[in-house]
């Protein structure tokens, strides 16, 4: 029931949402948006489970639905919050981002469709597999390396970026 309901919520939440990209989010990110079809959505799912959930899940639990829906809205978030953001400081397309803390990807995508050059980094295996199947799943490349963000400057040494963005690490870190 809990599960049910917060789906209901997400989908409500994504609505919302998509008003507000027409309301408020500038053409010239909002064209760059890429929309997936159903088989596409499937195959983000899959890449889901087989990426970041233990080898017995079921495709269908409700866990599953719950992470599914969770990363559709974080993804909406990032579009049209953090992007447009992003943009204003700088203009995206053709910038050299450093993405420390990439996750399942959705920061990477929304990133990478409006043109930036990211380099994606995660501590995660699973993570870091997911994002670089949600990348190809959406047709848009990074290059990912699995790595602490204290390795960043031993294994990327030479390599100059633009920008650099923590979109959801700093809950992550310990003392």
């Amino acid at each position: 029931m809990w599960t049910n309901l917060l789906s209901k919520h997400g989908k409500l939440r994504g609505k919302l949402q998509e008003w507000y990209y027409r309301k408020h989010i500038s053409k010239n990110i909002s064209d760059n948006f890429i929309t997936l079809n159903n088989g596409q959505t499937g195959l983000l799912k899959k890449s889901l489970v087989e990426n970041t959930f233990p080898p017995a899940t079921s495709f269908d639990s409700a866990e599953v639905q719950y992470q599914t829906d969770l990363l559709a809205v974080r993804f909406r978030n990032h579009r049209a919050q953090i992007i447009p953001w992003l943009n204003s400081i700088k203009p995206l397309k053709g910038l050299k981002i450093l993405e420390i803390g990439c996750g399942n990807g959705t920061s990477t995508v929304a990133l990478a469709e409006q043109g930036a050059v990211v380099t994606a980094v995660d501590i995660e295996e699973g993570l870091l597999k997911d994002a670089e199947a949600r990348c190809r799943i959406y047709g848009v490349s990074a290059n990912f390396h699995l790595l602490n963000a204290t390795e960043v400057s031993t294994a990327l040494a030479g390599e100059q970026f633009d920008m650099i963005v923590f979109f959801a690490v700093l809950e992550h870190m310990t003392y």
